[in-house]
């Protein structure tokens, strides 16, 4: 109950300025007629495509039972139909997920100049009613509570010890970080020319002993320990306790050594220009090759960094690649590829914006570089209606409701409601959409249950088979071969 209500009061605060700034614009609406206008809406919306073709031979080159596959084929394909859509707008929040453009489930937080309403076709029958004077006694109730907690902090006390532990360290950090002789010449790297290179040395040995010592000092301060204690009191749970004389993060002799390259191009006047590339070689204590390389490229808006990891027969490479697009503050395109050993895996994502929108989309690869195993599109447009509303009839619950010796029989009710009203709603129409994949992730989930009671899963699979293959066969197979075969 305290989360949800946690999740309320966070939810009422965003909208009770959303309602302070429309009453602000009514008014001046009726004064002014260059008024601002109300705030249009805003609609989030995602789809997903799936390459069930790609995924399903994966699985069977890891060697994966059959009928195992075929389960996870069938939340692909119920994934490769799914979407999202979310829609803020001057009345209310409205989220969905969407299964082959049908509302699967919704959850609502509806309100006007007085009341919170939440609601969900997942607890059709119930609604839960807020009223913003409740909301606003409970927070100042517990704005009053933290900041008596507050007040007995001694807070320059505390800042004054955070500061002179915090700026010895970096200063300390800062100094370890030794420059070498700048060297002028023709530096070229993978057809890249440079005229400048700064080599530098980090002294990790003085860096973990500034960290042990920042450490020990702040674990064993009374004034911040103090604050520990009292900031505990508030929610905010901080375990540090003190470390005893002599402690360290790492034993010295295990240190690498760590060596950086700075590569830039430098005119007569010093002034730099794009592009500029930094190497840093991590080489393991007693050893002389390095098993860490991380390079960094800049040149203007393109980012690349370029990490390899080497340790025995085993390698690791993480490449990271970033375009911003100058005309477009929303424009940008990165992508995550990693191979450790002879295994692939890559993320990719592109954001544009243009005058009606902003679009983004998103690629998981396995084990193939070129075609995604699985897509995210979506965008975000600058409007937004609430379209859907608490059932007519439904029982509308107040805080009040839910406390007290009522408060058990009315969670009760909404429990129930949820299990035998809305998660069945939701399963039936997702069966009615797609009934040959439902019907088997149903019959897998019944013959599970019915093996951890101890029965036997004979006489519910007649009755799976009856209900789900005639619908699979003459609704779902055309539906799956149109829609998945691009994708594959």
């Amino acid at each position: 109950m305290k989360k949800l209500l946690a999740v309320l009061l966070a939810l009422v605060l965003a909208l009770s300025c959303t309602l302070a700034m429309a009453e602000s614009t009514d008014t001046a609406a009726t004064t002014d007629t260059t008024a601002t206008p109300a705030f249009p809406g805003l609609t989030i919306e995602s789809s997903y495509d799936v390459n069930r073709e790609a995924l399903a031979n994966l699985l069977t080159q890891m060697g994966l039972d059959e009928g195992l596959v075929k389960i996870i084929d069938a939340v692909a394909a119920i994934a490769d139909e799914a979407g999202e859509k979310l829609v803020i707008a001057n009345d209310g929040v409205q989220a969905e997920v969407l299964l082959k453009d049908n509302t699967l489930v919704n959850v609502l937080a509806l309100f006007d100049q007085t009341d919170l309403t939440l609601g969900s076709n997942l607890i059709p029958n119930y609604a839960l009613k807020i009223s913003f004077e409740e909301i606003g006694e409970m927070l100042l109730s517990k704005v009053q509570e933290q900041n008596d907690i507050l007040n007995s902090l001694d807070v320059p006390a505390i800042q004054e010890a955070l500061t002179n532990y915090i700026n010895d360290y970096i200063n300390t950090c800062t100094a370890a970080i030794i420059p070498g002789e700048v060297q002028q010449g023709d530096f070229v790297m993978d057809g890249v020319s440079y005229n400048i290179m700064m080599p530098m040395k980090v002294d990790l040995p003085t860096i973990v002993d500034a960290t042990n010592e920042l450490i020990y000092n702040v674990s064993n301060d009374e004034t911040i320990q103090t604050a520990l204690v009292q900031l505990a009191l508030m929610g905010v749970e901080v375990n540090f306790e003190g470390v005893e004389d002599g402690y360290t993060i790492v034993d010295p002799a295990y240190l690498p050594a760590v060596n950086v390259e700075v590569y830039m191009n430098m005119n007569e006047k010093g002034e730099q220009s794009d592009p500029t590339q930094v190497n840093v070689t991590v080489v393991p204590a007693g050893e002389t090759a390095p098993a860490t390389t991380v390079i960094t490229k800049v040149n203007g808006n393109n980012v690349t960094v370029d990490c390899e990891f080497i340790s025995g027969k085993d390698k690791a490479n993480v490449i990271y690649a970033m375009d911003r697009d100058p005309q477009d503050p929303f424009g940008v395109n990165c992508r995550v590829d990693a191979y450790v050993n002879d295994f692939y895996l890559g993320f990719a994502a592109v954001t544009a914006s243009n005058d009606q929108a902003i679009t983004f989309d998103a690629y998981a690869y396995v084990q193939d570089t070129e075609k995604a195993i699985a897509e995210e599109h979506g965008s975000i447009t600058l409007n937004g209606e609430i379209t859907l509303g608490v059932a007519d009839g439904a029982t509308v619950l107040t805080l009040a409701d839910l406390t007290g010796e009522s408060g058990e029989n009315a969670l009760s009710g909404v429990v129930m409601d949820l299990l035998f009203n809305g998660l069945g709603n939701v399963v039936s129409t997702a069966s009615n959409l797609m009934p040959d994949e439902v019907g088997l992730i149903s019959s897998v989930v019944n013959n599970l249950y019915t093996s951890l009671m101890g029965g036997e899963s004979e006489a519910a699979q007649p009755a799976a088979d009856a209900d789900a293959q005639p619908a699979a066969d003459a609704d779902a197979q055309p539906a799956a071969d149109a829609d998945a075969q691009p994708a594959a």
